[in-house]
């Protein structure tokens, strides 16, 4: 249901998520994606089970898909959307083992990643959870996330500060290895230990350092 010029805005979209995935992660795969549009996110809802009410978007990176529901009202909101699901796609055919699972937040923070940050609602909803220490525990985010969506919200948030907090502070190299040991069939915690040095309960306190760093960033 897209326009020709919906459809030209929404391929520039997706380029430019996938250029900030590459600037993280290095080269990535090429691969032909395919990307289908509903007229509308109720129109896509319909298509689709057993998924939050809040969903506009979905990637199903093992056939190298993604389906969208955008209104030419939505479009702005399309744009972010179409780079999110993109960059789980690419992600996904990174850690394709069928033994292989990404916790949630990583999965999220990474797409939050090729999105290019956090919007003025998101950056807000973390920064009141830092100031009041609202944060999930990670542990809470590694499996789906809340239906409400102002929860949801702040889940995709606290995703992107964590993924940043390790992009930043070790690098590209541990990223990716972290992913090769997902790959390789390690489950989160040890996946975490072997690359970083502690588990999942020890990002917590990194959370709020990442947060924080977001925070004085925006500050300044």
């Amino acid at each position: 249901d897209a326009t020709p010029a919906m459809a030209r805005q929404l391929l520039a979209a997706a380029a430019d998520g996938a250029a900030r995935l590459r600037t993280e992660l290095g080269p990535l795969p090429t691969d032909d994606v395919n990307l289908y549009i509903y007229a509308d996110t109720q129109a896509m809802a319909d298509a689709i089970l057993f998924e939050p009410q809040w969903t506009g978007g979905m990637a199903f990176s093992e056939f190298r898909t993604i389906i969208l529901g955008i209104s030419e009202q939505d479009l702005e909101w399309g744009l972010n959307a179409v780079e999110h699901e993109l960059a789980h796609v690419i992600v996904g055919n990174l850690v394709s083992a069928c033994y292989a699972r990404l916790p949630t937040w990583l999965s999220e923070g990474l797409a939050m990643v090729a999105e290019g940050g956090l919007d003025v609602e998101s950056q807000r909803l973390l920064d009141e959870a830092l100031r009041e220490d609202a944060f999930y525990p990670v542990r809470a985010l590694s499996d789906g996330f809340t239906e409400d969506p102002g929860r949801a919200s702040l889940a995709y948030a606290q995703s992107y500060s964590l993924v940043t907090y390790l992009l930043e502070t070790d690098g590209q190299d541990p990223m990716l290895a972290l992913l090769d040991a997902a790959q390789a069939g390690y489950r989160a915690d040890d996946a975490l230990a072997t690359v970083y040095g502690f588990d999942t309960d020890g990002l917590d306190q990194a959370g709020f350092v990442a947060s924080g760093l977001i925070y004085d960033a925006t500050l300044r």
